[in-house]
C-alpha cells in the first residue's frame, strides 16, 4: 500500500478505537493511591513540560497552594523555599494519564475520578472541579478559603460521591455526555445538562446511604450551584478513550491537546508521547465587569482534551446559550463547527448537534488538514487572570506552529 492509504487506514483504525471506549467512572481516591508512579511530593500540572521559572503566575500561584495543602509547607514564603530546593517533582498532567482544568494542579491527597474504559482496559484520572465561589486552586488562587474549600472537597463531598458511585457499581459516562448535548451544552464551558443528570444518577443511591442527611443535602447544594462540576469527570473520560489511540502507526490524528499559559502543545498518534509547541494565544471573548484583555492570561489547562473527541468548541453549535455568552452568535457558532469539519477525517454520531439536524461533531483532528487548510482548532474555555482569578470566557485558537512541527516529524519518520 501507499503511505496515503497506509494514512487513512490508520486513521480510520484510531477513530473505531475512539468511538468503541466505554468511560465508566469507576472510583473517587487520593491520587497517591490510585495514579501509578505518584508521590507524596509530585505536583501535577496543565499542559505540556515547563520548567517552574518559565510557568505563568496563575500556575505558579496554584502550586504553591497545592504545597500547602499537602502541609509541606506552612505559607507560600516555606513553598517557594521548597520548590527552590528542588523538593518537589513537577510533572504534566498527561504524563500520568491524568487531566487538570486551568493550571491543572493536582497532588498526592487530592481526591481523584478514576474512569476506566470498559473496552480496553485502560485508566484516567482528574480531581473535582472545585467549582463556586469563583476562587480556586485551579484559576491559580492559594489563600486560606482556598485550602479550606479543598479540604472539604476530599473530607464532605467525596464521601458521599463515592458511596453513591460504589453502591451503583460505576457510572457510564458516555450516555449522559450524549444526553447533555441534546440539553444546550457544549461539554467544555457549559455542563449544566450534565451536572443535572449526574445527580440524577445519584440521587437514589443516596437516598438509601446511611451517610449524615446534613452531609448529603450540603453536598447537593454545592451541586446544584455549581453547574459546571461535571467537566472533570468527562475530561478524565474522554483521556480514557483516547488514550489507546495511542501509538497507531501511520495515523495523523491527534490524540492529546493541553496548555499551560505559555505554551500549546499537542500529540500525535503515530508520534507517541513526544510533544510538539508553540505559544500559547489569547483567549477571545466576554470578561466579567471591572476585567480585560489586559488583565487576562494566556490560554491554559488540559480541558482542550474535550475538542479532541469533538465536545466543546467543536461542538459549539449545541449551545445557543454558550454560543452567545461568549460574544458570537449561533450563526457564528455553526460556521466555527463547518471549519472543523474541515480539519477532521470523521463525525462522532454518539455525539449529535440538534441546531445541525443532528450532525454527529467533528472528530479526528488531523495534523496534515490542518497545515493545509491553515485552520486550527476552536478551543472553548474561560479566561483566567494574568496573576490568577476567573475573569470571563471564550475562544482560543491553537496555534499552526505545533501541527507544523508534528507534519514534519511524521514526514521525517515515514519519509515522506
Amino acid at each position: 500500500m501507499s503511505n496515503t492509504e497506509l494514512i487513512e487506514e490508520a486513521n480510520r483504525k484510531v477513530i473505531d478505537i475512539m468511538l468503541k471506549g466505554e468511560p465508566v467512572l469507576d472510583d473517587i481516591r487520593p491520587a497517591i493511591e490510585v495514579i501509578p508512579k505518584m508521590s507524596k511530593t509530585t505536583i501535577l500540572h496543565s499542559g505540556p513540560p515547563i520548567l517552574w521559572k518559565d510557568m505563568c503566575k496563575a500556575q505558579q500561584n496554584a502550586i504553591v497552594g497545592g504545597i500547602i495543602y499537602e502541609q509541606l509547607a506552612e505559607s507560600p514564603s516555606k513553598a517557594y523555599k521548597i520548590i527552590k530546593r528542588d523538593e518537589v517533582i513537577f510533572s504534566p498532567c498527561h504524563q500520568y494519564s491524568t487531566v487538570g482544568g486551568m493550571t491543572g494542579v493536582i497532588t498526592a491527597s487530592m481526591p481523584v475520578y478514576v474512569v476506566k474504559n470498559a473496552t480496553f482496559g485502560n485508566t484516567a484520572y482528574s480531581n473535582h472541579h472545585e467549582g463556586w465561589p469563583v476562587k480556586a486552586l485551579h484559576w491559580g488562587n492559594n489563600d486560606d478559603e482556598v485550602i479550606t474549600h479543598l479540604r472539604w472537597l476530599e473530607e464532605i463531598l467525596t464521601p458521599v460521591l463515592r458511596s453513591a458511585i460504589k453502591q451503583m457499581k460505576g457510572l457510564k459516562v458516555k450516555k449522559i455526555i450524549a444526553k447533555a448535548l441534546q440539553m444546550n451544552d457544549e461539554c467544555h464551558s457549559r455542563c449544566t445538562a450534565g451536572t443535572a443528570l449526574f445527580v440524577e444518577e445519584i440521587i437514589p443511591y443516596l437516598v438509601m446511604s446511611d451517610i449524615d442527611r446534613k452531609l448529603i443535602r450540603d453536598s447537593l447544594e454545592f451541586l446544584i450551584r455549581s453547574d459546571i462540576f461535571f467537566l472533570h469527570i468527562i475530561m478524565a473520560a474522554i483521556k480514557s478513550v483516547v488514550e489507546p489511540a495511542k501509538g497507531i502507526e501511520y495515523s495523523t490524528i491527534v490524540t492529546t491537546q493541553a496548555r499551560n499559559g505559555v505554551e500549546f502543545g499537542i500529540k500525535v498518534s503515530a508520534l507517541g508521547d513526544r510533544w510538539f509547541t508553540g505559544p500559547s494565544g489569547q483567549v477571545h471573548g466576554l470578561y466579567l465587569p471591572g476585567y480585560s484583555s489586559k488583565d487576562a492570561g494566556l490560554d491554559i489547562g488540559d480541558s482542550s482534551i474535550t475538542e479532541v473527541l469533538g465536545l466543546g468548541g467543536f461542538s459549539i453549535a449545541a449551545s445557543p446559550v454558550m454560543a452567545i455568552m461568549k460574544g458570537g452568535t449561533m450563526e457564528s457558532a455553526a460556521n466555527a463547527m463547518k471549519q472543523m469539519y474541515k480539519i477532521t477525517v470523521s463525525k462522532n454520531h454518539q455525539y449529535t448537534i440538534p441546531y445541525l439536524n443532528f450532525e454527529g461533531a467533528p472528530l479526528g483532528i488531523d495534523i496534515r488538514k490542518v497545515v493545509e487548510t491553515g485552520l486550527t482548532p476552536i478551543i472553548d474555555t474561560a479566561i483566567a487572570h494574568k496573576n490568577g482569578g476567573l475573569i470571563g470566557s471564550g475562544f482560543a485558537r491553537a496555534p499552526l506552529e505545533c501541527f507544523e512541527k508534528a507534519l514534519k516529524t511524521f514526514k521525517k519518520k515515514y519519509k515522506q
